[in-house]
C-alpha cells in the first residue's frame, strides 16, 4: 500500500494512470485557494461568504495536511539509501518539503501559539505560498 501511495504522489515518475489526476487534483486546489485568498480580501465577498470560504480553507488544509504526512510517510521510498526516519527528515529538510509545511502551517500555528490578531493576519498571507507547491 506504501508503495502505491508513493507512487500517486511521487513528483519524479508517471508510474501509474491515477498519479496525473492525484497532481490535477492538488494543482487545481492550490488555484482554488490563491483564488479564495484574493476573493477574502474584499470585505463584502468576504462578509457574505465567510462560511463558506472557511470551510473551503478547513477542507483544503485537511487534504493539504494528508498529502504532506504521506509525503513524509513514503520518504523511505523516495530515499532508499536513507534510513527511515533519515528519509523523512531529509524530504521535510527539502525545498517542497518546506514549502509544503509553510503551506499549511499558518493554519495551525494559532492552535498552538497565543498570536494577536495582527500576527494571524500577517500569516494567513503565507498561505500565499501554496502556489509554490505548483512549482513541483
Amino acid at each position: 500500500m506504501k508503495r502505491v501511495i508513493y507512487q500517486l504522489i511521487d513528483d519524479d515518475r508517471n508510474n501509474q494512470r491515477g498519479d496525473a489526476i492525484v497532481h490535477y487534483l492538488i494543482a487545481g486546489l492550490i488555484i482554488l485557494n490563491v483564488l479564495a485568498l484574493f476573493l477574502e480580501s474584499y470585505n463584502a465577498i468576504q462578509a457574505h461568504y465567510k462560511t463558506e470560504l472557511y470551510w473551503f480553507e478547513m477542507v483544503s488544509v485537511v487534504i493539504f495536511s494528508i498529502e504532506y504526512l504521506l509525503r513524509v510517510w513514503t520518504a523511505d521510498l523516495r530515499y532508499p539509501d536513507s534510513g527511515a526516519i533519515t528519509s523523512r527528515l531529509r524530504y521535510m529538510f527539502s525545498f517542497m518539503g518546506l514549502i509544503d509545511l509553510i503551506a499549511i502551517l499558518p493554519f495551525y500555528l494559532p492552535y498552538f501559539i497565543k498570536i494577536d490578531l495582527r500576527a494571524i493576519r500577517m500569516l494567513r498571507l503565507l498561505r500565499l505560498l501554496r502556489i509554490l507547491k505548483l512549482g513541483r
